[in-house]
């Protein structure tokens, strides 16, 4: 594929060769270097002669601007894509191009964009700003946003059908281009997730105060022309956010950024509804970020496993929060706490778990982003937990609130919610009204597959024969299933099964739904269940087992059923969100119906009588646990989401 690309350049003698050096050294076969000089008057030309051996067409007359400059190489080229490479700029590496022709392989794809880095004019590795657009979509314009145009590469036949850049614009002539394909001519695009080019300070349309002030006129003018309906107000507040994002946040990230556009030394708060949480669903992530040089800083109600935390030599703040507390005082305190500990502790991203901590987070990451754009929140919803998987009437009327908390506090730029099944992902966008482009669907916290593992050949001989054991893990709440676990166990007694059931796990008395444990030692009397209660190595107590159930209500993506999963455990739970994510019936495990304890039941008997068929689907469970669950690739796609976050929060304009 030949790709055309046009240098504009005026007097550029101090910057040309940069351009030149920087588009003879990429590793493309077939590119066209069109270089369209406004009669400089200074050393341009020569240094085009001298450095430019690769260069195909050279054209040098006086014109009335940039865009008059473009719309004339535009009309030299022969290449089937276009792109414009400025005076002075240069790409990020030597496959730039090879990556952008790769997409357009798409027959379909009429332009490709993606990120670009502002440096010091003097330094290609000091970077001021990073300019991101992902989700851009064309009702951005209405604010004046548009994609990073020297990343821009267009498909020749899309100049050709909409004509090139209108010159009768001094600065915004670009933006204008982009309404008229994109916009109004629905032109099929594509965003590349990287930064591509690296822009020197101090071209046109950033050296000079009153550019912004002038761009601002040329984009209300653009708007008009297409029909774009659009106000003063929007397309002025542009300069605020962007003045806001350089001056106030940008400058404490800029040094950090790298050659890969990846920010380093992140400072991260981690805020958990319990410190078990933290301790056993994200402890490995935190070790992730703490090796990769980030500051890590956890915060969660007091509990016991704080001070475990604390020896693995990681800070933690203990949050004054009462998980059942309704009392709106206490609330408040609790978010002004911690607003202030983000602003303390110049927190760049604070990452909430659980529905109250994603709601109080926001809140309070919101009320502290006021005076710079720190820090970005990132929300991970874990299950909807009691307020949505409940029927009691304290669910019901808490239900209308929290769906608008939940709008407000995550509808915001400087957010991103994670999601762990497609089920809960088209919830909170299609009733809550979410933005797809600030939700990420990652299935769950991971499980670490070097510490749980599948018995060996000669386990798996010394367990033949022995008496089946079922296992229920899970904090002992109704809306776990806990209810039709013993009526499964009382049915299975019924009908003569020697089965051994086991409970491990303690009631949550911070939870509206917990198991009175009054009743747990009824069960146990009864002579139905065993009862483990809290157990710390879980590992060695799936190797005791050979059935996993969870008939719960709904989930986000359930850690037991993972491990278990891991440990290669055929596994029986409920055809519900989060649940189903984990299983196919009938090949890791088996799908009952929700709330069904003879459903349960029939499912133990199957897989109880039957050795056979529950190494068959614990060998499925343990490769589907190594394909989709590993901790190491969850936690790589988290930090991910952190950095996406931190840097699509400053969009700003070349």
């Amino acid at each position: 594929m030949k790709i055309s690309i046009i240098t504009a350049v005026l007097n550029g003698s101090r910057v040309i060769g940069n351009t030149l050096r920087s588009v003879r050294t990429q590793d493309h076969p077939d590119i066209e270097h069109i270089i369209v000089d406004g009669a400089s008057t200074d050393d341009t030309l020569q240094i085009v002669q001298r450095e430019g051996t690769h260069v195909a067409k050279v054209v040098s007359a006086c014109d009335s601007g940039v865009y008059e400059a473009l719309n004339r190489g535009i009309a030299l080229a022969t290449g089937e894509v276009v792109l414009c490479l400025h005076a002075g700029d240069i790409y990020q590496h030597g496959s730039v191009i090879s990556r952008i022709a790769r997409e357009f392989v798409d027959p379909e794809l009429g332009m490709v964009f993606a990120e670009l880095v502002m440096t010091d004019p003097e330094d290609f590795g000091k970077v001021y700003r990073h300019y991101v657009t992902p989700g851009f979509s064309s009702e951005d314009f209405v604010r004046g946003l548009m994609p990073a145009h020297p990343t821009l590469a267009v498909r020749r036949r899309i100049y050709e059908k909409y004509g090139g850049y209108d010159p009768s614009f001094r600065v915004a002539g670009d933006f204008e281009f982009f309404v008229r394909t994109m916009r109004v001519g629905r032109v099929p695009y594509r965003y590349i997730p990287e930064v591509l080019v690296r822009m020197p300070l101090g071209g046109l349309s950033n050296r000079r105060w009153w550019v912004p002030i002038n761009t601002t006129f040329e984009l209300r003018r653009s708007c008009r022309r297409h029909g774009v309906s659009t106000s003063w107000l929007r397309l002025l507040f542009r300069i605020v956010v962007k003045w806001r994002t350089s001056v106030l946040g940008q400058d404490a990230l800029a040094s950090r950024i790298d050659e890969e556009g990846r920010i380093q030394r992140m400072r991260v708060l981690l805020f958990a509804n319990t410190e078990w949480y933290l301790y056993n669903f994200r402890r490995s992530l935190a070790h992730r970020l703490r090796a990769e040089g980030h500051e890590v800083i956890l915060c969660a109600p007091s509990g016991p496993y704080v001070a475990k935390l604390e020896e693995l030599g990681f800070r933690c703040y203990v949050a004054p929060m009462g998980r059942r507390s309704l009392n709106p005082l206490r609330e408040l305190r609790l978010v002004i706490w911690l607003f202030r500990l983000l602003r303390r502790e110049r927190i760049e991203v604070v990452h909430g778990f659980t529905i109250k901590c994603v709601v109080y987070a926001s809140l309070a990451g919101r009320l502290a982003a006021l005076r710079s754009s720190l820090p970005v929140r990132v929300n991970s919803v874990t299950g909807m937990g009691y307020v949505f998987s409940s029927d009691d009437l304290s669910a019901r009327l808490l239900r209308p609130l929290v769906k608008v908390l939940f709008r407000f506090s995550l509808s915001d730029t400087g957010s991103n919610i994670i999601l762990q099944n497609r089920d809960d992902l088209e919830f909170f966008m299609s009733t809550i009204g979410i933005a797809a482009k600030r939700t990420t669907l990652i299935a769950g916290s991971g499980v670490d597959l070097q510490r749980f593992l599948p018995l060996t050949p000669d386990e798996l001989t010394a367990r033949q024969g022995a008496r089946v054991r079922v296992l229920l893990a899970a904090r002992l709440l109704w809306d776990k299933g806990v209810g039709e676990f013993i009526e499964a166990a009382r049915t299975l007694r019924a009908a003569g099964k020697d089965f051994e059931l086991l409970l491990a796990g303690t009631p949550d008395t911070g939870n509206p739904a917990a198991v009175p444990e009054a009743d747990v030692r009824s069960w146990v009397a009864e002579g139905i269940v065993t009862w483990l209660g809290h157990v710390d190595d879980m590992p060695t107590l799936f190797r005791t087992i050979d059935i996993v159930v969870l008939p719960s209500y709904r989930e986000g993506l359930p850690k037991t059923l993972i491990e278990a999963a891991a440990c290669g455990l055929p596994l029986i739970t409920t055809d519900v969100p989060g649940c189903r994510e984990v299983i196919t019936d009938g090949v890791e495990g088996l799908l009952i119906p929700a709330r069904d304890g003879r459903a349960l039941a029939r499912a133990i008997v199957q897989l109880g009588d039957d050795p056979t068929l529950r190494r068959q689907q614990g060998e499925a469970a343990r490769r589907r646990a190594v394909a989709e669950f590993d901790d190491r690739s969850v936690n790589t796609r988290t930090v991910d989401v952190y950095q996406r976050t931190l840097l699509a929060s400053r969009p700003t304009r070349q």
